[in-house]
């Protein structure tokens, strides 16, 4: 057995190893700069020899260019010693002809555009530094043949290019990720609270084609900065810090979510289309919308009579089955609604389900958003106590909760999905019970994770209001859905307390209808 000494002399010698091993990471650290340094001087030095390449080629280009004109010069002009110094070989004489060349710059230029969110903005400082980065990025996306990605730097460093002399800086920022030329425009637009973008910057206008580096930055607060001295113009989105840009209408429910429009011109030529300028023909824009439209409102050759609130709807039988199988089988399968051509409409008011006829006649969005739009700002999904929804917020939720159950009940799912995406931008304390309800009876699965993970979020102040104290007596199951998310467990997992709960919901509807016949009876012997 070994001596307490032994065993020290052991330790001390370990701890000679150790010191030994951590000395030889210190260098072995040092040694992968330095090769990450050379590496990254190697990879300029080939960008540098690659632009060096191309512009070369380009020389070459000019150069022939100008030796071809030199000799068409001399080929016709008066240094031809077959005419003497005083005479220019004469031109054959085309007569003149009608007509004309069209030259179109922007035949080749393909249109894209790219949707990018942030979420957990509060968590981005904190998670760059746990993975030692600086700077978070998108997936790369294609417009034409173009490669791109979206950058967000929350400290407004580094987001392209980088040198030993100059870094490409910015905070939001647009990369061309391959090592070639770029000529492209671009916009850039952030989210707010009503879920409208907004253009952040002026429009930019690129035209590159020799810039031979890859992840070249673009945007409205992107700058090129010498390493040793700081940006002349402030950096960050709408001219905020990160910490503000957290606080600003900008971020909602810890996001941030932007979108760019990108025009991207191939690096080709312009080719001349060789055609008659006069006469032009002008295309007009596509019209089926307007003249359905049109049928909809004079209702000429209409078969069908909606009635509803005492007003008479004429409509085409024919377009609306095309458009909803509901329809479909209330005009062709044997329903009253097929013999009579006439629907009475008791579940929906008058404004609704016109606005579901005009989008089944157009599939045209365009004047819903703009109806709903026209109601002011929508609710914001917030934790301030403090934020009450006003009656035009109400008004609004109700119109988009009102066009979901039509979409719903008729099975226009383009527009049900609309309305459950509006619905979750329209998220907040006062609201989310109400909308969590609908998004139960109508299934909107993603309107209802929503609202649960808002509720979640927010329980504090969600408990508080009125509606949530009565979600137990009214909506019991969609309260147990509450609390099943909360808890974190998968709808399997909890599958024994559902069928409780869905037994327990059939078996108060059946005595509801028991008692219903009951008071019934007792009111017919009353009356005998």
């Amino acid at each position: 057995m070994e001596t307490a000494e032994q065993l020290q002399a052991k330790i001390t010698a370990a701890h000679q190893r150790y010191r030994q091993e951590e000395a030889r990471t210190v260098q072995l650290l040092q040694d992968v700069e330095q090769a990450k340094e050379r590496q990254r001087m190697r990879d300029e030095l080939e960008r540098i020899e690659g632009t060096i390449q191309a512009r070369k080629d380009l020389n070459s280009y000019h150069e022939s260019f100008k030796a071809d004109l030199e000799v068409d010069f001399v080929d016709s002009g008066d240094h031809n010693p077959d005419f003497g110094p005083c005479h220019v070989a004469p031109r054959p004489v085309t007569p003149l002809r009608a007509g004309g060349e069209a030259v179109d710059c922007s035949q080749q230029v393909v249109k894209g555009e790219y949707e990018w969110r942030i979420q957990g903005m509060s968590w981005l400082v904190s998670a760059l530094t746990q993975d030692d980065r600086i700077y978070i990025c998108s997936n790369d996306f294609d417009v034409g043949d173009a490669e791109f990605d979206l950058i967000y730097n929350p400290t407004g460093g580094q987001v392209g290019t980088s040198g030993t002399v100059s870094t490409q800086k910015g905070s939001l920022a647009i990369r061309h990720r391959e090592p070639c030329g770029i000529t492209f425009r671009y916009r850039v637009f952030v989210k707010e609270a009503s879920g409208d973008f907004t253009q952040w910057g002026a429009s930019g206008d690129e035209c590159h084609p020799y810039w031979q580096h890859e992840d070249k930055a673009f945007g409205p607060d992107v700058q090129t900065v010498r390493n040793s001295s700081v940006p002349e113009r402030t950096i960050g989105v709408f001219g905020l810090s990160h910490r503000e840009l957290l606080q600003s209408k900008w971020v909602q429910r810890d996001s941030l979510t932007v979108k760019v429009l990108l025009e991207v011109r191939p690096g080709r030529e312009v080719y001349a289309s060789k055609q008659n300028i006069h006469p032009s023909v002008v295309v007009p824009p596509a019209t089926l919308d307007t003249n359905l439209l049109s049928l909809l409102h004079s209702g000429r050759h209409s078969d069908v009579t909606f009635l509803i609130e005492g007003e008479r709807v004429k409509a085409h039988s024919l377009i609306l089955s095309a458009r909803s199988e509901v329809f479909d089988r209330q005009f062709t399968c044997g329903m009253r609604e097929s013999v009579s051509k006439e629907v009475l409409v008791e579940d929906f008011d008058i404004t609704t389900f016109k606005t579901l006829l005009k989008f089944l006649y157009t599939d045209d969005l365009t004047d819903i958003e703009e109806s709903v739009k026209s109601m002011n700002t929508c609710g914001v999904a917030s934790s301030d106590s403090s934020h009450d929804n006003t009656s035009v917020t109400t008004s609004r939720i109700a119109l988009i909760q009102n066009l979901m159950a039509v979409s719903h009940k008729y099975q226009v799912t383009r527009l049900q999905l609309w309305c459950e995406q509006r619905l979750c931008d329209c998220i907040s304390a006062h609201d989310v019970c109400s909308i969590l309800c609908e998004a139960h009876l109508y299934e909107a699965k993603q309107l209802e994770q929503a609202c649960l993970a808002f509720i979640k979020q927010n329980m504090g102040i969600v408990v508080a209001t009125p509606a949530f104290g009565s979600l137990a007596a009214d909506w019991p199951e969609v309260m147990l859905k509450i609390n099943i998310f909360i808890a974190g467990i998968s709808d399997s997992c909890a599958a024994h307390a559902i069928k409780a709960e869905e037994n327990t919901r059939k078996k108060r509807q059946m005595q509801t209808s028991i008692d219903g016949a009951e008071i019934e009876g007792a009111k017919r012997k009353r009356d005998d």
